[in-house]
């Protein structure tokens, strides 16, 4: 189980959803479609566990849908139609296709101004919380 893994399930599983352009499993240089998604690694800390011998991540991961900013109302729209998807499909299965052990809530922005590349976009922000990976030291 790695952070990444569970980064890469989410953004699997948020392509399949139908209109995202790309999904990406680290952060292009800038984007070539809209919209798009793009996920991270957010604030965490590491733990010594039970048993002995064990690390334990508490953490969370960053969702940010972009849509390209061009017409204030359309682009509204287009971002708001992914305010329930994203977070549905990612609570379907609160270990990450078995990634880590658990996950959530998630929580959202709501609709802000955002920018990715030097261009401008409207979009939401999507915590991914409580994102709990336990694995043997190395």
């Amino acid at each position: 189980m790695t952070l990444q893994s569970a980064i890469e399930d989410v953004q699997g599983t948020i392509s399949a959803i139908s209109g995202i352009r790309a999904a990406p499993n680290y952060p292009p240089e800038d984007a070539t479609a809209y919209p798009f998604v793009v996920a991270y690694a957010g604030e965490g800390e590491f733990r010594t566990g039970e048993p002995a011998g064990m690390l334990k991540y508490l953490g969370s991961i960053i969702v940010d849908l972009h849509v390209a900013r061009k017409d204030l109302p359309r682009d509204a729209r287009s971002a708001m139609a992914y305010h329930e998807t994203i977070p549905n499909d990612i609570l379907e299965d609160t270990t990450l296709g078995g990634t880590v052990s658990t996950c959530g809530p998630v929580s959202c922005s709501g609709l802000i101004a955002m920018n990715y590349g030097g261009q401008d976009t409207l979009g939401l922000r999507f915590t991914i919380e409580n994102v709990k990976i336990q694995a043997a030291f190395t």
